[in-house]
């Protein structure tokens, strides 16, 4: 199943299921896991692996139109490499920084492939979310990534 029938299964029950976050209330919330074999090219640093893993969560938080406060990942890989776990971190708080959101943790985890998992959390302005739902004629579309 591919991620658009997924998304469409869910629908049934979770109508807003195709939407960048989740919003309960004013906060907006996200969750995005990415894997060293598909998400990050061969020689990819841990400090860019970082940044552009919780830069991901951060991106799906301003696409619902909310401001960036918060952020944590998960970092796993074959063996712990305390040097490499603080350059993942460094780029994790230096994307945070560039938005004026704090990093503030995560969790560490063996995994035979490297992987991160990281989840941002933001506040919506009083004009509410951004939803793929209310797109209309002769909005602005962008569309970055492949």
């Amino acid at each position: 199943m591919n991620e658009r029938d997924a998304l469409r299964a869910l629908a049934v029950d979770l109508p807003h299921a195709g939407d960048d976050a989740a919003v309960v209330g004013d906060t907006v919330i996200t969750t995005d896991m990415l894997h060293g074999r598909t998400d990050f090219p061969p020689g990819t640093s841990r400090y860019t692996a970082g940044w552009r893993a919780v830069g991901a969560s951060l991106s799906d938080v301003a696409a619902m139109g909310a401001a960036a406060t918060a952020a944590v990942a998960v970092y796993a890989d074959d063996e712990f490499d305390e040097g490499a776990l603080d350059r993942f971190v460094a780029g994790a708080a230096d994307v945070c920084d560039a938005v004026d959101a704090s990093y503030v943790g995560g969790d560490r985890d063996t995994h035979a492939e490297f992987t991160t998992a990281s989840t941002a959390i933001g506040t919506l302005s009083e004009s509410g979310p951004v939803t793929r739902s209310g797109a209309a004629p002769g909005d602005a579309l962008c569309v970055t990534g492949e």
